[in-house]
């Protein structure tokens, strides 16, 4: 069997590498991190939160001149809260030719969401992401939940 590609220069391989903008969208009272003690729900989990903020001030932005050094153009799969909360950087992610990903709203699992709430969690990313960066490539549920109400 002959081997054709279409890949540019003719590369066997692809990788793609996808960064997910989420961090000060996240519950207050947690959500899945690296601290798994549970925190009562309306109490701020400081460790979680920290750590994940601390992926917008130094995380993100480190990755992003890697990126720039090695040429790399990746998906970054925003939600609208996270959007909200630092739309400098989202704006800089767009500026710089990476791919803007509308991820929905929340962090909530839009899955099992009404119908009605759902159509709402998928237009308002791209209206913010649109506004503060770019039209998004992409517009998907969050960690590839897909619902049949939809």
């Amino acid at each position: 069997m002959a081997y054709t590609t279409f890949w540019p220069g003719d590369a066997r391989l692809a990788i793609t590498i996808s960064i997910m903008f989420e961090a000060n969208g996240q519950p207050i009272s947690g959500a899945g991190g690296p601290i798994t003690e549970p925190i009562k729900p309306g109490y701020p989990d400081l460790a979680t939160n920290t750590y994940f903020d601390y992926g917008m001030r130094e995380g993100i932005p480190r990755l992003l001149d890697l990126f720039d050094r090695r040429k790399f153009r990746v998906n970054a799969f925003m939600i609208g809260q996270a959007v909200d909360k630092n739309p400098q950087l989202a704006r800089e992610i767009a500026e710089r030719g990476h791919e803007v990903a509308a991820l929905g709203r929340t962090w909530e699992p839009q899955y099992a969401l009404s119908r009605e709430i759902a159509h709402w969690a998928l237009q308002t990313p791209e209206v913010t992401l649109w506004v503060e960066c770019e039209k998004p490539e992409i517009s998907g549920m969050p960690a590839g939940h897909i619902s049949m109400k939809v």
